[in-house]
């Protein structure tokens, strides 16, 4: 019993350095918090600008070299890599949709007779194999961005603040 004391009191005295500990990390976790809030708008509108400037650079790249667009989304890429998870998912769902074009428009041009079948099959089986490679990418990326946002609003409540005055179970 003697030694229960003994160590209870010893415990008792780190109490005023936990309680500096937990003011300095609620006051470290407040200013996280309001630096977050300042970031997300920022964050937000740049993303906002980045769709806004790749919209522009795809309908210039319509009438260009569409190799040369796909070159150029990845190098912006790889200048930023805190790509927002919604940018990348509308570039993987535009490059989808152009794959998916360049298979339609390869379709029409052998069903006009344009094409012999034997170079028809060579240029379209391999560009309907991507254009089902990213759809899928993009349904994959789709789930996994849902899930996480499920995730983060059933996480969003910050924990709860003890007041300094409130006793700890066991330390009466």
């Amino acid at each position: 019993m003697a030694s229960n004391k003994s160590l209870a009191e010893f415990n008792l005295t780190y109490e005023p350095k936990l309680k500096d500990g937990k003011a300095t990390l609620m006051a470290l976790y407040e200013k996280a918090r309001s630096l977050t809030d300042e970031l997300e708008p920022k964050r937000a509108q740049l993303g906002k600008l980045i769709v806004i400037f790749l919209v522009f650079i795809a309908s210039i790249a319509k009438y260009k070299n569409r190799k040369g667009f796909i070159v150029f989304i990845v190098f912006l890429e790889s200048l930023s890599s805190r790509t927002s998870l919604d940018t990348t998912y509308a570039l993987m769902q535009a490059a989808s949709a152009e794959a998916e074009e360049e298979c339609d428009g390869l379709s029409e041009k052998f069903v006009e007779g344009q094409m012999d079948p034997e170079t028809f099959l060579n240029q379209f089986l391999p560009l309907r194999t991507t254009a089902h490679l990213r759809r899928l990418k993009c349904e994959k990326m789709g789930e996994l961005i849902s899930s996480q946002r499920n995730r983060a609003s059933f996480n969003s409540a910050p924990y709860p603040t003890i007041p300094a005055s409130m006793p700890m179970p066991g330390m009466m």
